[in-house]
Parts: structure tokens; sequence; C-alpha cells
């Protein structure tokens, strides 16, 4: 869906404060050494796509609100694509500007996203990794969530993560746009799962009292617009909870190491902080908290930093600490700082320094596959 409201900055203005020379464009990525011949034959299908203005461009605004100017941190994303990210400063999110319009996304995803990011290799294994974020999911709302309440996962992928809710006893229904996953789910039990956006799916199947996404908000154009509809299929007591990346914390865990460049690629549009969702819920007329699940329960998400969102109709304007600072520049500094770390080598995990360890080991695994095992 195309903005809801028009865009307030404009790129070629944004000031530009690239984090170093990886992210200039037509740097080198090392996309040989990292990617399938068939995802490599996919990207460059989409880098001609953009080069050649197939696709289209449109400019973006914050959903944090944030009327002033932005900060230009990048020309190019992790798959190497010629694609522009720029900080708010105001609550220090990322996203592309300009980014997809409508009919350039559905092309995207429809023609290239699943095999190009090499998503769903063996259906039952992504439905089995599905039942570990699942776990994750209840273990947040096991408090409040009464029982036989009904769930909703919106770009539910093959429906693992509701099997976890249905196994409990509570009523599920989700809605993802590949036909075939949501086939693939239907025959492992979940019958309702819808073709499409939230929307797919009929209100009168489900009043829900829990609709969540993981690892799919990031990926929407209007999350304001979502958060608002999304409202609208509540029950009046319901919450929405989103898990999303957290690039506040890269330099925490072993992926990325420090490196920011995994965490910009084309699919996901906004990198958020706690404060850009903050305020978007209050845009939303929702407060909102963050809230940790269990650390004991390990999903194939655990290895990265993730944030957690829970967002939820209450009395009073303002959420939880809710701060209207500016905090772009503060992000901006963070991701200098981390960037600097990580070309010296100095933080764990992946590091500038091991790049040809890395390269090494894609490259013995592309030509001698059982070489680890052996």
């Amino acid at each position: 869906m195309i903005n809801s409201e028009p865009a307030v900055t404009d790129t070629a203005q944004a000031p530009r404060c690239l984090l170093s020379a990886r992210f200039v464009k037509n740097a080198s990525t090392g996309l040989s050494q990292r990617y399938s011949s068939r995802q490599l034959e996919l990207i460059k299908a989409v880098r001609r796509h953009l080069e050649e203005k197939h696709y289209a461009m449109v400019p973006t605004y914050c959903p944090c609100g944030w009327q002033g100017e932005d900060i230009e941190i990048a020309e190019v994303e992790r798959y190497g694509l010629p694609m522009r990210t720029v900080v708010c400063r105001g609550c220090g999110t990322l996203r592309f500007n300009p980014y997809l319009d409508n009919a350039s996304q559905a092309d995207f995803y429809q023609r290239y996203y699943q095999e190009m990011y090499a998503r769903v290799a063996d259906a039952q294994e992504y439905f089995n990794r599905q039942q570990q974020y699942g776990l994750k999911v209840l273990s947040l709302v096991g408090a409040w969530l009464q029982p036989k309440a009904s769930v909703l996962e919106v770009g539910c992928g093959a429906g693992g993560g509701l099997a976890v809710f249905q196994k409990e006893g509570f009523g599920v229904a989700g809605c993802e746009y590949s036909e075939e996953l949501i086939a693939f789910g239907r025959a492992q039990g979940i019958p309702s799962l819808y073709s499409g956006p939230l929307e797919a799916i009929p209100r009168g199947i489900v009043r829900p009292a829990l609709i969540y996404l993981h690892h799919v908000f990031e990926h929407l154009d209007d999350p304001r617009g979502f958060l608002t509809r999304a409202r609208e299929y509540l029950q009046v007591e319901g919450r929405i909870i989103i898990a999303v990346p957290d690039v506040s914390r890269i330099h925490e865990f072993n992926y990325p190491g420090g490196d920011l460049l995994p965490f910009l690629h084309i699919g996901h549009k906004h990198n958020f902080t706690r404060a850009g969702l903050e305020r978007l819920g209050r845009r939303a007329g929702l407060q909102s908290r963050f809230p940790e699940p269990d650390p004991k329960l390990k999903t194939s998400f655990s290895h990265a930093p993730e944030l957690w969102a829970e967002f939820f109709s209450g009395d009073g304007s303002r959420s939880e600490n809710a701060s209207e600072a500016v905090l772009g520049e503060e992000m901006l500094e963070y991701l200098r700082q981390t960037e600097a770390a990580y070309q010296q080598g100095k933080l764990k995990g992946r590091s500038a320094k091991n790049g040809l360890a890395r390269r090494l080991k894609a490259t013995l695994k592309q030509f001698a596959p059982g070489w680890k095992r052996k």
C-alpha cells in the first residue's frame, strides 16, 4: 500500500554521512562468496530493474511522524543493490528513501523474494522453525491471554507459529501471500489460513485477543495504517505483538557482529528503534511496552538482536517512558563507532578481518558440501 501520508523529506536534500567505504554505491560486498548461483542470478535481475527504472521509486517518510531532515548513511544494501538508507533525526529509525512503489513491490515479492532470500528450502523444516518462535510469543502472552481466545498471525508463512497456539486450545487464523506455504499449513491441520493481507481474513471468522507479526512489521509499507486497521479486528482489550530486527544492538551479538550491512536489504523497508515504535504507536492511538521473551527459548533468530514490542489501547496519551528527544544523531554516532570497531576486528563474531576465513568456508561448502562434517 502506498504511504497514507505525503513524504516530508527528500533524499537528495539529506546530508550524506556514509558510515564507511563499504556503504558507497558499487562497493564490493563479496556477493559471489555469500550467495548461490541462483541467488546471484535473481539479484542481477532485480538490479537491472532498478538501474533501468523498470521499478519505480517513491519518496518515503518516517512512521514516527518526524517532519525534519534525515541523514543518509548508505547508498547500497547487502545484495549490492543501489538503495539509499537514511536515519530519521527524530527517532533514529533507519529506512530506505526512496523505496519501491506498489507495483514494483508486488513484482519483487511475487517473482524474486522467496528464492533470492532462500527462505524456504524445506517446508517441513521451515514449519518446525516457526513453532520455535510461536513458543516465544506464547511465553509473552500466557499471563493474560484467556483460554480458548482467538489468535491471528499476519505473515504466518506455513503456520508453524499458529500450530503452537492451536495445540494449546486457542482459535487461530493467519494470512500470507505465498499460496504454497498456505497449502502446506492447511495440510498440517491449520485450516483458517488466507492468501493476502490482514483484510483477507473474514472478520466473522475470529475476533482476536492477539494479533502478532514475527519479523514481518519491518516489511510493511504503511505500519501506522496497519496498526490502525489491526485495532478494528481486535477485541477491546486485545493486543498486538511484533518482533523486528534491532539495529541498536548489532555490536552485542555474534551475528551480525557489528556489521550493519546484513540488516540493510531490499525486503526490509524499515529498521526500527524503540523510540520509533513508541512514537508510531502513539500516532495510531496505542500505548506500547517492550517485553522480553523467555531467554531459554531459542529460535533461528536468537543469534541476532531482536526488538519485541506490544501495542495496546489504554488511558492516557503517552506510553511508558515516552520521550520526544531528538535521537537520530545518537543512532548515527552509535553506527559510526560500531562500524569502526567492526573494521578493526574488535567485535566478536563477524568482523572485517575474518572475511577471508568466511569466504574460504563458503568456497569449501560450495565445492565440497561434506567438508565440515568430515
